[in-house]
């Protein structure tokens, strides 16, 4: 997403000749997720989990082992080892950390 004036500098922040590359915007039972892989001149490799600045986005599953199956087989995504009280990490090709948590508890 281009745009010809700088609105993105002036909404988000970002250089001027930075641009949206992809979107998805999710929603399930009235709440909402946004996901925005920018692109633009400024750019840097994104902070490591333990600096200071960090986030991440934790996200909920069913069944935890699946969903790992299916994170290992995405090109571009480090998935990182099971905790053994219920979740793994991945990190996105463009540097998000998202934590995945299965909703059940650990055995």
């Amino acid at each position: 997403m281009k745009f010809k004036d700088d609105r993105l500098k002036q909404s988000f922040g970002v250089h001027e000749k930075a641009f949206v590359e992809g979107a998805a915007f999710l929603q399930y039972s009235g709440k909402k997720i946004e996901l925005v892989q920018w692109t633009g001149p400024e750019q840097n490799a994104g902070p490591k989990p333990a600096d200071i600045g960090t986030a991440h986005l934790a996200i909920s599953v069913t069944d935890l082992k699946k969903a790992y199956t299916y994170f290992e087989n995405i090109r571009g995504v480090t998935v990182r080892v099971f905790s053994p009280i219920g979740f793994f990490y991945i990190t996105s090709p463009w540097g998000l950390e998202i934590q995945i948590v299965g909703t059940e508890l650990p055995k």
